[in-house]
């Protein structure tokens, strides 16, 4: 069983490789267009520090709740150990990395990083569920015919009331309750850090739609902010899928797909996902290594305190 399970994981990493590198030897893939200057990597770092930030914010607002913050420091090293190990090693590995950090550094236990984790990719896996679900009427009845705007309205409609009803019913408390119980964070029963957790990781999925759409239009690729909060989703429910490292297949497949109900013709899809996606490597990369500077001077710092205290 478990020898079939990473068979699987490893054939559909591969799988998606082969599909790409497929599509760039059918497609006439040119890359003339691209023309990035130094105001636009300047502006497409800063977006890229703003969301590093804005993890580093949720998730030290998320362990909070236990009872004692980690640190940004320490919150800083930990997404880069996740960010840069998993594009790095495949399967999501830099996953399991920043749990068991977590677990060594800061006083919640194994258990309370392994729930913590889940609730921020659960999160925002919710996120983009609820993004295709308003999407869903504009893209649909471009594809088919057969199904109306109005019908689809409808069951996004019925689908949120089936959340509502969740909520009212307490069985949404219970789940938190249960949760809270489990881990010790106090996130799952208090209204004020779940919703500003809940509000970071809106203000960060804009906010990688600016970036997509500032390098769309860099590419020179034709496509509007709204319709990139569409790209960014899918994005999103395709990496959570552990594949080969820095989701490479994966990431390319998503953005195709996704740009394609846009009516993106392929070649032009397949350029923008690989520009988009080697910036976005070099730029976690980049920041996974400042991430591990500032928590080595911050060791020597705390080394040199413990020293100057003792004598």
């Amino acid at each position: 069983m478990k020898i079939s399970y990473w068979v699987v994981r490893w054939g559909l990493s591969l799988f998606s490789v082969a599909i790409v590198f497929y599509l760039a030897n059918t497609n006439s893939v040119s890359f003339d267009g691209v023309n990035i200057g130094f105001f636009d990597v300047l502006i497409l770092s800063l977006m890229t520090v703003l969301i590093w930030l804005l993890r580093c914010f949720r998730l030290s607002i998320i362990l909070s709740s236990s009872g004692k913050s980690p640190g940004l420091v320490l919150c800083f090293l930990a997404q880069s150990l996740e960010v840069c190990g998993n594009l790095l090693v495949p399967l999501r590995g830099g996953d399991l990395g920043r749990v068991a950090l977590l677990s060594n550094q800061s006083d919640g236990g194994y258990k309370t990083q392994v729930i913590a984790y889940f609730f921020e990719k659960l999160m925002e896996l919710f996120l983009s569920v609820v993004v295709l679900l308003l999407f869903l009427p504009y893209i649909w009845t471009e594809i088919s015919p057969f199904v109306s705007y109005e019908n689809l309205l409808i069951l996004s409609f019925f689908s949120t009331l089936l959340i509502v009803v969740a909520g009212v019913k307490g069985y949404l408390r219970k789940l938190f309750r249960l949760l809270s119980k489990l881990s010790g964070l106090t996130l799952f029963v208090t209204v004020q850090p779940l919703i500003w957790t809940l509000l970071i990781t809106i203000l960060m999925r804009l906010v990688s739609a600016l970036m997509f759409y500032k390098l769309a239009c860099v590419t020179g690729l034709d496509i509007g902010l709204f319709e990139m909060v569409f790209v960014v989703s899918v994005v999103m429910l395709a990496c959570a899928i552990p594949a080969a490292p820095g989701f490479i297949g994966t990431y390319q497949l998503a953005v195709m797909f996704s740009l394609g109900l846009l009516s993106v013709l392929p070649d032009e899809s397949l350029v923008y996902s690989v520009v988009m996606h080697a910036w976005q490597m070099m730029a976690w990369l980049a920041m996974g290594g400042v991430g591990v500077l500032l928590y080595h001077i911050s060791g020597i710092n705390q080394g040199e305190q413990g020293e100057n205290s003792i004598s």
